[in-house]
Order: structure tokens, then sequence, then C-alpha cells
């Protein structure tokens, strides 16, 4: 909310076409801050040494900047495909913006051809944000699987030949399914 109220309140004036791409490349400047700085961090300080190409988490002492390496959940994968297909949503409006700048349309001439892209992005980031959603319910509900198979480990309900199936049902356990081999 505050990067999109810096973009919305960027374009009071009376130069308002200006003062948008001021406040656009600020929002895409920190968004990329924010995505980058803390995965730097994450992969400095969570690296352990490895074995065989796959992370070694006993093993101890100090690994050098290019000795060690992260192992990572099918959770950053999803992530990053998400994030690079709201990219794509961006040229719905981004080509034939940049067509009409290029061909040396008035800023008049671009408004109104813009609007149908315009409004074809909307609808499309719409629908993208309702299926986002819908993906984060589905997400959601094998975290709380967990907390309920977790629940019952501790009140003695569920063993562990029961937590490990359904550790493996899930999509963490699926991937990670050869350590127990």
């Amino acid at each position: 909310v505050p990067d999109g109220m810096m973009v919305l309140f960027s374009g009071v004036g009376p130069n308002a076409q200006e003062t948008v791409a001021v406040g656009v490349g600020a929002l895409a400047g920190s968004t990329v801050m924010l995505l980058t700085f803390p995965w730097f961090i994450c992969i400095l300080y969570g690296r352990v040494p490895m074995k065989g190409g796959k992370p070694d988490f006993v093993g101890k002492g100090s690994v050098g900047v290019c000795d060690g390496g992260i192992s990572y959940q099918p959770a950053i994968r999803s992530g990053c495909v998400i994030m690079l297909l709201t990219t794509v949503l961006y040229f719905i409006i981004q080509l034939p913006a940049t067509r009409l700048e290029m061909a040396g349309a008035s800023t008049k001439k671009q408004g109104k051809e813009e609007n149908l892209p315009a409004l074809i992005g909307l609808v499309a980031c719409g629908v993208a944000f309702v299926g986002y959603l819908a993906y984060c319910v589905w997400d959601a509900t094998e975290d709380k699987q967990l907390a309920q198979v977790i629940k019952g480990i501790r009140d003695k309900r569920i063993g562990v030949l029961a937590s490990l199936e359904f550790v493996l049902g899930t999509q963490a356990g699926q991937k990670d399914a050869s350590l127990l081999q």
C-alpha cells in the first residue's frame, strides 16, 4: 500500500506524466532492493557445507563464500514463477505505449489509444489476482494439515509411520524423499 500511495500521489500536480514516471521508477527500484537484499543475506548467512552437490546440515564449521550452498523448498520455485508471470501482465499496456511513444504520437493521442490495452491489462491483472488468492488458499491447506499432524504427534494420537506417510505426500516431502532411502 505505501508504494501504491507513493505512485498515486506522485501524479498530483500540473505535470503528472513526468512525476508519475519518477514515482514508478522509485517503486521499481525499491521493489528490486526489497527482493534482492534479503535474498542475498539469506544465502550469505544460511549457507552450509556441500557434500555431493547436496547441503550437509550436520557439518559444522566455517563455510567460505564459494564452498557452501543452500537448499530451498518448492515454494521458492513457485514464488519465482508467479513473479515472472505477473511481470508479463505489464507488457499488455507497455507494448502499445512504447509503440505509440516511438511513433512520436502526442500525449493526447497516446492516452486515447491506450484505453483498450489498459482495460485489458486491468481485467487480466484482476483475473491473475483472483487466481493467486485461490493458489494461496490451496497452498495454505497443506500447512494446516501439517499443523494437525504435529498436534496429533504431541497428543500421542498419531504415530511415527503415519506422520512419515503424511510428510512424503507433501510437496516438500516429495523433494526430500531421497533422504529417507
